[in-house]
Order: structure tokens, then C-alpha cells, then sequence
């Protein structure tokens, strides 16, 4: 028969319980789960409008939510029912609850790094794609006020535009300004394109704008 010897811990270590191997499985599951949802939110955020994994993240995250709901219940159960023998019996609930404290900051990290790419400038304006206009087009309404605009202005802010109409009124026809039509792409609407469209008068002053949907 073998002894102890001196010095040697005399504690038996115990098999895993039952209940310490399904919550190991469910941490498992929780953590790479916690990782896809992080990986959909990140290309969901950059796609630039709805795309799959705006709807894949909408059966994610509620089934996120649940499993995590359900390993703090199970673990706080065994540990009150001394079905745990871990150093730290509460590892598991921490281990989820970090893991929504990590997913809310890199949701907000997320955000402003896409406020930050998409915010307006005239050089990420003439840079950019025109599903990249769409968005770049609400920045641009919140920092200008168009109606103080004219046509240099446009040109200078906006560049050239994909279509320009001269507007006529009158018989005979006498010049009543221009019609400015920037193509957004199909971001807004997946079936059919959005324009940004700008009218000005005679004076060149702007005095209509609209992003319409065809």
C-alpha cells in the first residue's frame, strides 16, 4: 500500500461532478457562441445597411441571453447545493457576466469607430462609393444647413454630380436654376436606387433638397 509522504497533501482530489462537466460544456458553447455574435455584430455594423447578419444576429443574441441566464441559475444552484467543488464555485457566472461587460464595450468601440469612418468630409465624400454616400449623406445634413448653400457651394462640398438638369420656366422658356441628382446606391432600398437630390434658383441659392426613394 503506498503512504502519504511527508509534506504530501493528504486531500484526495475529487471527480468532476456532473454538474461541473455540463457547466464546463455550456461555458464552452457560451464563449464561442459570445465570439460569432461579436464577428456577425462586427459585419452587420460595416455592411452598411440590413444584410444577413443583421438577421442572423436577431436569433443570436436572444439565445445568447438565455444560455448565459442559464449558467449563472445552474451554477449559483450547485453552489448552494455544495455541487461544485472548484477553489472559485462562482468562475462560471463571472466568466459570463465579463463576457456581456466585453460584448457592450465592443459594441460601443464598434459604434464610434463607424461614427468616426462615416463621418462627412469633402475628401471621404469624393472618395466614397455610393452605398458609402448613403451614409455619408446624414452626416453631411447634420453638419450643413443646405438651405444657405448655393450652387459653388454644392459643387465644393458635393463634386460634380451624377446627373445635372438646367430647370426652365416659362413661355419661352427663360432659366430657373439647377437640379443636382447624386446616386446613394442601394443601401436605403434594396430593390431600387436612392438619389440625393438638390434644386437651386436662378440666383443659385438652394431651394430644395431630398433624399428620394425611386
Amino acid at each position: 500500500m503506498k503512504t502519504l509522504n511527508e509534506g504530501e497533501s493528504n486531500t484526495i482530489k475529487k471527480p468532476a461532478s456532473a454538474l461541473e462537466k455540463v457547466l464546463v460544456i455550456l461555458l464552452v458553447v457560451f464563449l464561442g457562441a459570445t465570439i460569432t455574435m461579436l464577428v456577425f455584430y462586427h459585419f452587420a455594423r460595416w455592411g452598411l445597411g440590413l444584410n444577413i447578419f443583421v438577421f442572423l444576429l436577431i436569433l443570436i443574441v436572444p439565445a445568447l441571453l438565455l444560455l448565459g441566464v442559464i449558467i449563472i441559475i445552474v451554477n449559483i444552484a450547485g453552489k448552494r447545493n455544495f455541487e461544485i467543488s472548484w477553489k472559485r464555485p462562482l468562475l462560471p457566472t463571472f466568466i459570463v457576466i465579463g463576457a456581456g461587460v466585453f460584448s457592450l464595450l465592443f459594441g460601443i468601440g464598434e459604434r464610434a469607430a463607424f461614427k468616426i469612418r462615416y463621418t462627412f468630409t469633402i475628401e471621404k465624400w469624393a472618395k466614397a462609393t455610393p452605398d458609402e454616400r448613403s451614409v455619408l449623406v446624414d452626416s453631411f445634413l447634420e453638419q450643413y444647413d443646405l438651405n444657405t448653400f448655393n450652387d459653388a457651394m454644392v459643387i465644393e462640398y458635393l463634386g460634380e454630380p451624377d446627373f445635372k438638369e438646367i430647370l426652365e420656366v416659362g413661355e419661352p422658356p427663360s432659366f430657373a436654376g439647377y437640379y443636382y441628382i447624386y446616386n446613394l446606391g442601394f443601401v436605403r432600398d434594396f430593390i431600387d436606387p436612392t438619389f440625393f437630390d438638390i434644386k437651386t434658383d436662378a440666383s443659385g441659392k438652394v431651394v430644395y433638397y431630398n433624399v428620394r426613394y425611386t
